[in-house]
């Protein structure tokens, strides 16, 4: 995929090969070749935005509209966009938070790894502020 300068400057190159490089995250070259590192690896993974977290086999990108979408062995699609203004970052504490309560309920086998859901099942909105939070983070908004 190729940016139009909304997600990264206009040109960068985005791609995705079937292994777990780059925590299965896509790959970012920008026009002059060189690495583009997205993803806050300096900033421990934090920023604006989700905190990354391990897709399994990246497979998928798409980029462009102040967004990339991109899919994995996991189930569902990872939406990040470029951050707006006044927005608060995301730490792995409260990833790490929401992930561990979603687990512990058990949440991923009726509503898979993501919260996308196997039985039509509604979404498990309101049982913990924390799953709520990984949630949000996952993709998912509130009805």
């Amino acid at each position: 995929a190729v940016s139009d300068g909304t997600f990264g400057p206009r040109g960068t190159v985005f791609y995705s090969s079937w292994s777990i490089i780059n925590g299965g995250r896509p790959l970012a070259y920008l026009p002059d070749g060189t690495q583009w590192p997205y993803s806050g690896f300096t900033r421990g993974g934090e920023g604006p935005g989700p905190v990354w977290e391990s897709l399994g086999y990246g497979c998928a990108v798409a980029v462009g509209q102040g967004r990339m979408v991109c899919s994995a062995s996991t189930e569902g699609l990872s939406s990040h966009s470029k951050a707006l203004p006044g927005d608060a970052p995301v730490t792995w504490a409260q990833t790490k938070a929401g992930h561990d309560a979603y687990i512990q309920r058990g949440l991923q086998l009726t509503h898979g790894p993501g919260g996308w859901g196997y039985y039509g099942l509604p979404m498990p909105w309101g049982v913990t502020p924390e799953i709520d939070t990984y949630l949000t983070i996952r993709g998912h908004r509130r009805p």
